[in-house]
């Protein structure tokens, strides 16, 4: 598919072994373009389970509240760092 790459790959070292049992070296996120739009994918189970991440980059707060805002619609907002709904 045209416009579309591996961006960056990061790994779980050694100390990230005990919380997530990953073994060192194993994906940890995968960066990628398919078809000119970004992704960013974790591998992070079993500790989190959600069904789907996405990741909208906003030029200011005020966009991001924006989105938020109607995310959250009917669904059911998390108090967490990285802002899950």
């Amino acid at each position: 598919m045209q416009d579309s790459k591996i961006e960056s790959i990061a790994r779980y070292t050694e100390e990230g072994f005990e919380h997530h049992r990953k073994p060192a070296g194993s994906m940890m996120t995968i960066e990628f373009t398919l078809d000119g739009q970004e992704f960013l994918a974790l591998n992070a189970g079993p500790i989190f389970n959600e069904a789907i991440s996405l990741i909208v980059n906003c030029e200011d707060q005020n966009e991001v509240d924006y989105y938020w805002k109607r995310l959250c619609e009917g669904g059911d907002e998390k108090a967490q760092v990285c802002g899950w709904l």
